[in-house]
């Protein structure tokens, strides 16, 4: 885990204002019970983990494709090559990728 105290903090406080943002629904199958604090979600996803990212095409037509991922400083953080087409996809269509 390379988390500082304050990557921890953040990432609590994102967690709080996601799970606060979350409908009745989600938040009865996603209790107090079945939830990590930020330092055990750090730690448990140290080192790189497989990630699956969906995007779109031009068409509106999903698209999902894996890639390696990094979990670093309470954000998470991966590559692609960038002729492909996830990497097109992101580039058109993602906000604050970058």
């Amino acid at each position: 885990m390379r988390e500082t105290p304050e990557d921890i903090a953040s990432l609590h406080d994102l967690l709080d204002a996601s799970h606060a943002r979350a409908t009745g629904h989600l938040r009865s199958i996603i209790n107090d019970q079945r939830t990590l604090r930020a330092d055990e979600l750090a730690q448990l996803l140290t080192g790189m983990k497989v990630l699956s990212v969906a995007t779109v095409t031009s068409g509106g037509e999903p698209r999902i494709s894996a890639l390696d991922g990094h979990f670093l400083h309470g954000t998470w953080t991966f590559s692609t090559a960038g002729d492909s087409a996830k990497a097109r996809h992101l580039a058109r269509r993602c906000t604050g990728c970058g």
